[in-house]
Formats: C-alpha cells, structure tokens, sequence
C-alpha cells in the first residue's frame, strides 16, 4: 500500500498527523498569552452570610455615610479631608449595570485623612508601598477602581471598625483577616 502524502512514520509507528501551520501556531500563543492573562486576574471570594450576622450582631444598627469616588485625579479633593475607613471597589461598568462591584479591599486612614489616602494611591503606581498587594491591585484594576469611604464615626473607634468590616466582607486583598477566620478559610482552600 502507498503511503499519502499526509501520512508519516513517527517513533516507529505510521499514522496520519496534521502539519502544524503558522495560523495554528499563533492560534496557540494567543490562547496562551490569554489564559496566563485570565489567570492574573483571577480572585477567590467568600460570601459568608455568618459573619455579615456578626458584624450586624457586634455593631447593632450602624450605618456608615459612604461616598464613592472612581480613582481620578480631578476628584482628590472632593474626597473627605477626615479619617476614616474605606473599601476598594472593582466596577467593570458594563452595560450600565448600577450594582455590579466586587469589594476587593477594605482600609483604615489612621493618623491620615481618607483624601490623602486617596492621593496616594494616585501615586502608589509610580513607588510601590509597603503593602505589595494593595500595589498590585491599583495596577491590575486601575481604571476599573472606585475608593468608598467613609468619616469615622465619634463613638466607634477606628481600628475596631476596620477589624469588623473586614471580618464581614473577607475582601481577597486584605491580609489581615483575624485568625479564627484564617484557620476557617486555609482549611477549605
């Protein structure tokens, strides 16, 4: 029997193969480049309704006067000039969908107003901070970011608030999740 020209022998063995064309090749790098890329911005998120009854336990009847700010120069100074606590929102803003978000971060200013902690995420993308993660999150979303925040409360004490509001939301760039929560969540990953 004549071999076709599509056939080869190969370790041994005959057998159709297909010549890989230049199309295919690049087909192949694109899906490459695009699954490393999916890959980068892929998040873990737990939504525990437990803690949100804690959190809504703990605080009773709180409500915190949130402002949003999408992460633009020409709105630092309409951001509080007072501490306060925030969140890092991710808004992919598609098809005008009002309540499309994924809280990725929640923060404290501490000794700072929310403005210049605002101004300096601005800034983060030129000199990394100390919070790596924060860093990289400004990078990854940075069109996509809106700072909510709110002035801190007289009666409630800022850290305190952070803790909570953390514990509640779990957001997959904080670090600092308290510890019985962090044995929970590395015993299901």
């Amino acid at each position: 029997m004549k071999r076709s020209s599509q056939e080869s022998d190969l370790d041994g063995h005959s057998g159709y193969h297909r010549t890989i064309n230049m199309h295919d090749i690049k087909f192949a790098q694109r899906l490459i480049k695009q699954q490393s890329e999916a890959k980068a911005h892929e998040q873990k998120f737990i939504l525990w309704p437990r803690q949100w009854r804690v959190f809504k336990k703990e605080n009773g009847d709180l409500r915190l006067s949130w402002q949003s700010f999408p992460m633009k120069r020409r709105l630092a100074d309409s951001v509080p000039d007072s501490p306060g606590v925030y969140t890092l929102l991710v808004q992919p803003g598609i098809a005008c969908h009002p309540q499309c978000s994924y809280l990725m971060y929640v923060g404290k200013t501490g000794k700072q107003t929310l403005r210049m902690r605002f101004k300096q995420y601005l800034t983060s993308e030129q000199a990394p901070t100390k919070r790596s993660h924060v860093f990289r999150l400004l990078k990854l979303y940075r069109n996509y970011l809106i700072f909510c925040c709110s002035v801190a409360p007289q009666e409630k004490n800022i850290d305190t608030l952070e803790d909570a509001l953390i514990a509640a939301f779990l957001p997959p760039y904080c670090k600092n999740l308290p510890a019985i929560i962090s044995r929970v969540i590395r015993g299901i990953q």
